[in-house]
């Protein structure tokens, strides 16, 4: 019946459930032998039958227990177990003939109870409070406090109780016997529950050595709060920039110092957007390698929080996009020359019809005048006309070869080979001799000339139209002079040709390098002769440019490659 009203309790908490169960069966197996004892007293010894009136006050106690056991009490429970049975035990000893009494060796029971069902602690107490209450009746007897044990150490009694205490002395035990092999088998689980978990351990750590050490990227984690742990880099990052992960580690502001001045304040404001919002990032962004070159990165990184939401740390990996930058900056380059020589071509195409249409011109309108010549029989005429025709015919075959001439840099070019500088001034100077000795042009070249590597023949060209640009346009100068030497821009080697003649305005600085643009329309050739200049040396890879005010001459820059 008491175990209809007082099912057998489950919980969420096995181990809850474990005592609960078991605590259970101890109060009914209590209870079971409360019952028998009393029958038994009244069956065998109805002469003492006065004394069941011990018995009574468990009846109660049990209910109350199973009832805090039913909640999951169970604490509580074995406590109130423990505490009630002792009491009752202890006044059934006082009443009934002391240590010599059945109830003081039932005792016993309450100090494996507390062993079992609360803790070594309790079972210690009970078991001193025992022997101490046993010294207080050994104490009232001998002083004749209390009645002497014989007279309530009858044998039937005596045999009554201790049945009933072997009964639940084995209950316990068999009790403590379960919960000592449960705990044997909850150990032996954990154990083997512990070595699965070392052994997932050492795969998870054998998998991320191999992902930190043993992969091509770098993987980093920084605190995200000022004085925490040092930062964390794995060992590839040597081989990217030159710098050991325990540099990284020793300042967890090392990393910033390498940041490029260009990317380093957009680089902060992404790291504290992180910080800020949580959100992953990737970024791309310049370190300086311990060589000193630049190493373009690309910065994954992502805010590691914990349960609580706390940021705890960045983590992310640096990939080494330098390769992919240079790839991108060649294509930019490309795509900037493309646009370049397109524009180029334009103006090309459009000098080209203008400048070849004007000869043409000359030459139908001269045909016209020729025949109306010949008509009339003019013969000074006739001369004039025919001499204008020429004239225009070798225009256009001069314009014609000097656009074929051009055309053909940067692809019809000789193998290049190491040249001294100097030869090629020499072998230029020779080509416009003429011009220098009609002009009585002074040249003046400089020592130190280094050597160029390069396609001789467009360099002898180079030198040969900037001499002889800078001898046509002298003007008046009674002392014409032309300068070649070389000198240093921003730490590197620059050519240059100065002249002291009529200079060039600012304005026109870049305009006298375009296709058949002549400042002087006047003056003799096609206007081709600097265009052609710069074509070579940009096909060499140098650059050219112009420094001159008006009147005060001009000096031509231009840079080459050196030999190697």
């Amino acid at each position: 019946m008491l175990t209809r009203i007082f099912p057998l309790p489950t919980f969420d908490n096995e181990e809850l459930s474990r005592s609960a169960s078991q605590l259970r069966a101890v109060v009914l197996t209590m209870l079971g032998m409360s019952t028998i004892y009393v029958v038994a007293w009244l069956i065998l010894a109805p002469e003492f039958s006065y004394r069941i009136i011990f018995a009574l006050p468990l009846y109660p106690l049990y209910i109350w227990l199973l009832r805090l056991i039913q909640q999951g009490k169970v604490k509580l429970a074995g406590g109130m177990m423990v505490a009630g049975i002792w009491l009752v035990l202890f006044f059934a000893a006082t009443f009934s003939g002391g240590v010599l009494a059945p109830g003081y060796s039932g005792l016993l029971i309450t100090v494996l109870a507390a062993g079992i069902f609360l803790s070594r602690e309790w079972a210690n107490a009970i078991a001193f409070i025992s022997v101490l209450g046993g010294g207080i009746l050994v104490y009232l007897e001998r002083n004749g406090m209390m009645p002497a044990a014989s007279e309530f150490t009858e044998p039937t009694t005596m045999w009554i109780a201790q049945a009933v205490f072997f009964f639940i002395a084995a209950s316990l035990l068999q009790m403590g016997t379960q919960r000592i092999s449960s705990a044997l088998q909850r150990a032996q689980f954990e154990i083997e529950q512990r070595r699965d978990s070392e052994a997932r351990l050492r795969e998870a750590e054998l998998l991320y050595r191999t992902l930190v050490e043993d992969t091509s990227v770098v993987i980093y984690r920084d605190t995200a709060e000022e004085g925490g742990p040092s930062m964390f880099i794995s060992p590839q990052i040597k081989e990217l920039i030159g710098y050991t992960a325990d540099e990284f580690s020793s300042d967890p502001t090392f990393w910033q110092s390498l940041l490029h001045p260009d990317d380093r304040e957009r680089v902060l404001d992404v790291v504290n957007q992180i910080l800020e919002t949580g959100n992953n990032n990737v970024s791309e962004y310049r370190l300086k390698a311990r060589n000193g070159n630049w190493v373009w990165v690309r910065d994954e990184a992502l805010l590691v929080r914990d349960e609580h939401g706390k940021p705890l740390y960045v983590q992310g990996v640096y990939v080494n996009i330098t390769k992919q930058k240079e790839v991108e900056a060649q294509r930019e380059t490309l795509i900037k020359e493309l646009e370049a020589k397109n524009s180029e071509l334009e103006r090309f195409t459009y000098t080209v019809s203008h400048d070849l249409k004007a000869p043409l011109i000359t030459m139908g309108g001269f045909l016209g005048f020729l025949e109306q010549d010949a008509l009339s029989g003019n013969n000074e005429r006739l001369k004039f006309d025919i001499q204008r025709i020429s004239d225009a015919n070798l225009k256009m075959q001069q314009l014609l070869n000097e656009l074929l001439e051009l055309s053909r840099i940067g692809r019809l070019i000789n193998l290049p080979e190491d040249i001294p500088f100097e030869q090629i001034v020499s072998e230029a100077l020779s080509r416009v001799e003429s011009r220098l000795n009609q002009k009585q042009v002074e040249v003046r070249v400089g020592s130190g000339l280094p050597v160029v590597r390069g396609d001789r023949i467009r360099l002898v060209e180079v030198v040969q139209n900037l001499v002889d640009n800078a001898a046509k346009f002298m003007g008046s100068q009674a002392n014409p002079r032309i300068e070649i030497g070389v000198g240093t821009r921003e730490n590197k080697v620059v050519l240059f040709v100065r002249d002291n003649g009529i200079g060039i305005d600012p304005r026109f600085h870049e305009k006298i390098f375009a296709l058949f643009d002549k400042l002087d329309p006047k003056a003799e050739g096609t206007g081709i002769g600097l265009a052609l200049v710069r074509r070579i040396i940009e096909v060499h890879g140098g650059k050219i440019w112009v420094e001159s005010d008006p009147g005060k001459g001009a000096t031509f820059f231009f840079t080459l490659p050196e030999a190697a």
